[in-house]
């Protein structure tokens, strides 16, 4: 017979955590005395304590991680738990006015951010009125966002990367989930496909007039603008290590407005990706990916009439593979472009000749090396190198090394990081908002690829058992050969108009600091975050150096959650931030009964501050394994502020008068009906 100890230690934590540790031996000892000792037990000793989890996470490369299923919690605009929405309430990350959908980050134009389905470009990520990105929260579980360039796999932009994860598991049963609100319902189905497969399909579609079309009117102009999203993803796990992913999304928006001067406005994304993940000895990852963007604006006064088309299409590979401490890899891409095309019989005048499509074809290999170089220190090396031949054949070399150096300090971690960049296509246009107007246009020879350096020095830090984190920032950026468009609609609508006249190059530096204190853990979780930055501007035909159109030097950004009950869930985000940069005129007159105008310096003047309290309140009806349901209750801009979006001049009682516009209305609440099963 043989004697045993068993020993069973069981610790619970946070989240119904329980695991159980069994220590089976027999000491020699024993069995010398097996027949004097019958047995030997100890007790079952319970140990517990907290888990500190974080829906918001830094990584040790500077990518931050949001759990979609969080932002659930947070306040809805207008029933979504828009990702993109709440990437603008973080440090560093520009908050938007209404109208305005571009994402600024680290004082950058919208143009230089790379946006994407794990990987596959999306070149306009929002939808009008600024509320809305065009990713379906149903169908993604995280979004990442890096900032700046760290490593050399960063795309050939110069500002930051957001990616939008998709779920990647095989599903173990079919799953549904949908939210019906007054303004928009989407909806994702799971479905398992054997053991190794499984589909997944996402809709959204908007029905914004049916309750607010009194609401929506500019300048007692009726606007009809709706919205649709649509997502597939296929998975297969041949086995652990090979893995195949299918992506497929459309987009489409429409908007058009009643008046004296009619405007309608047709634009969207379409996009498909094949993704191979392989990993064994090493790590592979492939993807193949075609996205597409196109816009066409139509506008008429009395009985002139214009048209201008535009989109770009991209067919592109991406391969990244990880040996050890070597990360290396290819990225090459095929753009086709059509520019902006007026097409217009203004004044009688014939239209104009097409424009000429672009091709252009840019090809990078790259390669980082990882190592650490003491217990507390690694260090990150890396170049990316690439070719790009522009639409006269014009071949443009480029060489962008990028270093970086992690200190870890206890439960704190220094970065000190260096990047350079090229980027070879751009967004550009007369809309100082981002409005889907813009056109995207590649560089040549006489509109160079720009380019940019960057410093980036940050610290992240756990502190109170991990229950609170510090995380900090400060960053400069030296741009070259950024392009801005100086024309107006009126140019677009004359005979002899010409691209290559209205885009004027210039040269920048963006700078500022960033601080968030982000609480993890307890009823009461959320961040407090601060950003101070300057984008500074100067052309070569505009003096002196101006800031630019998007810039906000100071913005406060509070994002908060309260669970007083199981059930029951509150949350709230607040934002205090500068007024961007406008050109007002100095003086104007009438001159044969047309109005003209003698402009200051550009962007010399500011709108108002802007402030906005959004505030919301999840109640789950039901909640078990299989089935849950409740509502959610918001209220966009509780705080009932105007805030400016732009300024006019107007004709008002036999003067001229220039008035502040703000959005249609100053709040919106929405009550929307969500179930999970």
């Amino acid at each position: 017979m043989t004697n045993s100890i068993f020993s069973t230690t069981k610790l619970d934590k946070i989240g119904a955590l329980t695991l159980i540790l069994s220590c089976f031996f027999v000491p020699n000892r024993l069995l010398a005395q097996r027949d004097t000792i019958i047995s030997r037990t100890i007790d079952q000793v319970t140990v517990q304590g907290q888990r500190s989890t974080s829906n918001v996470k830094t990584t040790r490369d500077g990518t931050t991680k949001l759990s979609v299923e969080y932002l659930s919690s947070l306040p809805k605009i207008m029933g979504n738990a828009d990702p993109v929405h709440y990437i603008q309430m973080m440090p560093g990350v520009q908050t938007n006015s209404e109208y305005d959908s571009g994402i600024h980050i680290q004082g950058c134009d919208n143009t230089h951010n790379f946006i994407s389905i794990d990987g596959a470009p999306i070149y306009n990520a929002g939808h009008l009125l600024g509320f809305f990105s065009v990713f379906n929260p149903e169908h993604f579980t995280s979004v990442a966002i890096d900032k700046t360039p760290r490593k050399s796999d960063f795309p050939n932009r110069l500002g930051g990367r957001i990616n939008m994860t998709p779920n990647a598991e095989i599903a173990d049963s079919m799953s549904f989930a949908a939210e019906m609100g007054l303004i928009s319902s989407q909806g994702a189905l799971k479905i398992p496909v054997g053991k190794k497969q499984t589909l997944m399909l996402a809709a959204r579609s908007s029905y914004l007039n049916l309750l607010y079309s009194n609401w929506l009117k500019i300048d007692e102009s009726a606007l009809r603008y709706s919205f649709s999203d649509f997502n597939v993803r296929y998975i297969f796990h041949s086995d652990n290590r090979k893995k195949i992913y299918l992506d497929l999304y459309h987009g489409n928006d429409n908007l058009k407005t009643d008046g004296s001067v009619g405007l309608s406005l047709n634009w969207g994304n379409d996009m498909a990706a094949l993704h191979f993940d392989f990993s064994r000895y090493i790590k592979n990852n492939c993807i193949v990916y075609f996205s597409r963007y196109h816009n066409n604006v139509d506008f008429s006064f009395n009985d002139a009439t214009a048209n201008m088309p535009s989109d770009i299409s991209t067919f592109g590979i991406k391969n990244k593979t990880k040996i050890k401490h070597f990360l290396f890899g290819i990225d090459a891409a095929i753009h086709n472009i059509l520019p902006q095309t007026p097409q217009s019989d203004y004044n009688d005048i014939s239209p104009h000749t097409a424009t000429t499509r672009l091709n252009t074809v840019e090809a990078n290999i790259f390669v980082d090396f990882e190592k650490r170089i003491s217990p507390k220190i690694q260090f990150v090396a890396g170049c990316r190198g690439g070719v790009y031949v522009d639409f006269d054949g014009n071949a443009h070399l480029s060489i962008d090394p990028n270093a970086s150096i992690i200190q870890t300090l206890g439960n704190t971690e220094i970065s000190l990081s260096y990047a350079a960049r090229h980027q070879n296509i751009f967004q550009t246009g007369c809309s100082a908002v981002s409005l889907p107007i813009e056109f995207w246009y590649a560089s040549s020879k006489s509109q160079k690829p720009q380019f940019s350096h960057g410093v980036t020095l940050a610290m992240q830090s756990l502190m109170f058992q991990s229950k609170i984190s510090l995380n900090a920032e400060c960053y400069y950026k030296l741009m070259k050969n950024q392009t801005e468009y100086n024309g107006t609609l009126l140019d677009l609508v004359t005979s002899d108009y010409d691209i290559n006249q209205n885009l004027i190059s210039s040269r920048g530096h963006n700078y500022g600091f960033s601080l968030m204190i982000n609480k993890r853990t307890g009823k009461l979780k959320g961040w407090i975050g601060y950003s101070y930055g300057r984008a500074w501007r100067k052309s070569e035909i505009q003096e002196p150096r101006f800031p630019a159109t998007h810039e906000r030097p100071h913005e406060l950004n509070v994002v908060a959650t309260y669970t007083p009950f199981s059930r029951v869930e509150f949350g709230a985000t607040f934002v205090f931030a500068s007024g961007t940069p406008f050109t007002s005129p100095d003086y104007f007159y009438l001159l044969n009964g047309n109005l003209m105008m003698q402009y200051g310096n550009h962007n010399a003047n500011r709108l108002r501050p802007y402030l906005r309290l959004d505030a919301s309140a999840n109640i789950r009806m039901h909640q078990n394994k299989r089935f849950s349901d409740g509502i959610n209750i918001s209220v966009y801009n509780l705080s009932g502020r105007s805030n400016d979006i732009f300024y006019t001049l107007k004709y008002y009682n036999n003067e001229f008068k220039y008035f502040h516009v703000t959005f249609l209305v100053r709040f919106l609440p929405n009550i929307s009906y969500y179930i999970k099963f």
